[in-house]
């Protein structure tokens, strides 16, 4: 199947979709932050995967793209759950293989450390796991910690990157690199 789908979570909104099937591993693509299925690198791999006969799996984050939900509700343990959830009902007993882009690459991470022996490899593009630690200047983590979003320039489009008090503080719990 090519074609947007959607799986409906059990106390959550529904995960958009796509995916093919094929031989080895499922790759599994995680977008970065506020990024989705239909980006350049998304579509270059669920391309080749077809191409080659590969098994490969697409989705949107909640509020992210053509999923349900608010962008400014999700957080790294929301989305994590949900790329398992996800996993559990369209690839269950498969081996995976991760491949994460920047923000994405953070919850390759904390997706791999919980499915175990389903894990077959990581692949990070830009991965860019932490940056709420190594990318928050301190006037913006003061913001973040008195409950107030942070707005700041976006270099892809005329509206601005959020950073919203909940995903930041999640972000500070999952840290994984001094782990």
């Amino acid at each position: 199947m090519t074609e947007i789908a959607y799986h409906q979570l059990p106390a959550g909104p529904r995960i958009a979709y796509r995916f093919t099937d094929g031989t080895g591993p499922v790759l599994v693509f995680l977008p970065g932050y506020m990024s989705d299925m239909a980006g350049s690198k998304a579509e270059a791999l669920f391309g080749w995967a077809r191409a080659t006969g590969r098994a490969c799996l697409l989705l949107d984050y909640s509020g992210c793209g053509q999923s349900g939900g608010s962008f400014a509700e999700g957080t790294l343990s929301r989305w994590r759950d949900e790329v398992l959830a996800l996993v559990a009902a369209l690839c269950a007993g498969r081996r995976l293989v991760l491949v994460g882009s920047s923000m994405g690459g953070w919850l390759m991470l904390l997706a791999g450390l919980a499915l175990g022996d389903r894990l077959a490899g990581l692949v990070g593009i830009a991965a860019a796991p932490d940056f709420t630690d190594w990318g928050t200047p301190d006037a913006d983590r003061a913001a973040l910690a008195a409950g107030q979003p942070v707005f700041k320039p976006n270099p892809y489009g005329p509206e601005p990157t959020p950073t919203y008090p909940g995903f930041w503080a999640d972000g500070q719990a999952r840290r994984v690199l001094q782990a």
